[in-house]
């Protein structure tokens, strides 16, 4: 039976959806959020190949934020499309830890469709996974570390590359991060900064926005802002 696997990082429009990878030693997989501040954000898309039409069944991997707090409650709904055709199900209301939501079956003819997600309040809706199977009784994937390597065998993770050796490994680009690789840097040390987002700067980048705002160079600290 054939079976489809499309992780949120392989969207090639992602829209106002934004990647959210920090969680990914608690749920296996970097995740789209629509992060709108109440207003929807723009639909997320991307092409998928479909080699043998019939009738598949959709799985989303998702998580209704607010249940173990408000159970009753979910603020980050949003629906799914393939092509023109908008699955008759809303998601993000039911898990309430990361897990799968089943939006019911479609029938797919062989060629290129349209995936698109569509956001419905701006409320932190996310998804990490997208499955589309012809078999409704598949078993997916539970634990952190059983998601992560059901992408890798899927093939929608890029397998790590031994970058080689290096004197000193900084984990964070946050401002401690880099003022850390910089200094070991100039002092002749091979460094590799590792960051999970897409910009450094940790609070103080342009996703955080709270800017260092401190004086520097004052007595009794003359040294005070120095990395």
């Amino acid at each position: 039976m054939k079976t489809i696997v499309i992780s949120a990082p392989e969207f090639s429009s992602k829209g106002g959806w934004v990647l959210d990878t920090q969680f990914v030693s608690t749920m296996g997989v970097p995740y789209l959020l629509a992060h709108g501040l109440g207003t929807p954000v723009s639909d997320a898309h991307t092409p998928i190949s479909v080699e043998s039409a019939g009738v598949y069944h959709l799985f989303v991997y998702t998580y209704n934020w607010i249940a173990p707090w408000k159970p009753q409650y979910a603020p980050g709904v949003f629906e799914v499309k393939i092509d023109e055709q908008t699955v008759p199900f809303t998601f993000g209301q039911t898990c309430p830890e990361w897990g799968w939501e089943y939006g019911g079956e479609i029938s797919l003819s062989q060629g290129q469709h349209t995936l698109t997600f569509h956001d419905l309040t701006g409320f932190e809706g996310r998804f990490g996974l997208v499955v589309l199977t012809q078999d409704k009784h598949i078993t997916l994937p539970k634990t952190a570390e059983d998601i992560t390597t059901f992408c890798y065998t899927s093939g929608n993770f890029l397998v790590p590359q031994d970058q080689g050796d290096f004197d000193l490994v900084v984990c964070g680009g946050g401002i401690a991060g880099i003022c850390a690789s910089l200094s070991a840097a100039r002092q002749g040390l091979k460094v590799a900064l590792v960051q999970d987002r897409p910009v450094v700067g940790g609070n103080n980048s342009s996703e955080v926005r709270v800017w260092l705002g401190g004086e520097t160079h004052f007595e009794p600290f003359p040294g005070i802002g120095n990395i």
